[in-house]
Order: C-alpha cells, then sequence, then structure tokens
C-alpha cells in the first residue's frame, strides 16, 4: 500500500463522516480487537497479523501469471456456494470473532452481482 493510498483511505474515514458514526465504528474495532486475544481465536489472530504485516510492508503481491487462475477460481467457489444454497443465495461468511460464531446470513441473489462488481473495482 502507497502512502498516497493510506492517506486517502484514512482521510475519507476520518473526514467523510460523522463524529458519532466514527465513534461507533471505533468502539466496533475495539471490541473485535478484544475478540482477537480469545484463546479460541489464537490461530486466526496471528493469520490476522502476519497477513496485515505483509499487507502493510508491501511484501504481499500477487503471484505472477495466477490472477485470472484466482479469480476463475473464487468465482466458480461463489457460484458452487450459490448453486448448493438451493434459495439462490450465499452465505457472508463465518467469522471466528464474532460473539457467536457461526454463518451468517445469506445474501440474496439479487445483492451477490452488485458485491461482485464493487470487488472487481
Amino acid at each position: 500500500m502507497t502512502i498516497g493510498a493510506a492517506s486517502r483511505i484514512l482521510k475519507n474515514q476520518l473526514f467523510g463522516r460523522k463524529l458519532r458514526e466514527l465513534y461507533w465504528d471505533a468502539d466496533q474495532l475495539r471490541r473485535l480487537l478484544v475478540r482477537l486475544r480469545s484463546p479460541t481465536t489464537r490461530v486466526f489472530a496471528r493469520t490476522v497479523r502476519e497477513n496485515l504485516a505483509l499487507f502493510f510492508l508491501g511484501e504481499m503481491r500477487p503471484v505472477s501469471g495466477e490472477t485470472e487462475k484466482r479469480a476463475r477460481a473464487a468465482v466458480e467457489r461463489i457460484l458452487l456456494a450459490q448453486s448448493i444454497g438451493g434459495d439462490g443465495g450465499v452465505s457472508l461468511g463465518c467469522f471466528p470473532c464474532d460473539e457467536a460464531p457461526a454463518p451468517r446470513a445469506v445474501c440474496s441473489s439479487t445483492e451477490l452481482p452488485d458485491s461482485l462488481a464493487v470487488a472487481t473495482r
């Protein structure tokens, strides 16, 4: 991540929102970080720390020649999950640091294309 990109993200997060929103988002982040310290999420927390360090140090790079292959695999995985769900939607995932770690609600099939479009920006 470049310094310019980091400063744009920080600027948008700090100055593009109301104080109340910032407060509640900061509190939510604080609670998430506290849950990361739980013994049950130790392995997950270590992986998060290692990946963030690689990302911020600029050492995390796409594998040369595999970008398209990995993107296709990701889309195939989403389509498989959508077909297995039976209702045309895909679970938003399972997050180990949630207060009750369980799969999140299904994202409707009408929201999925929007999510994929946002991800490609």
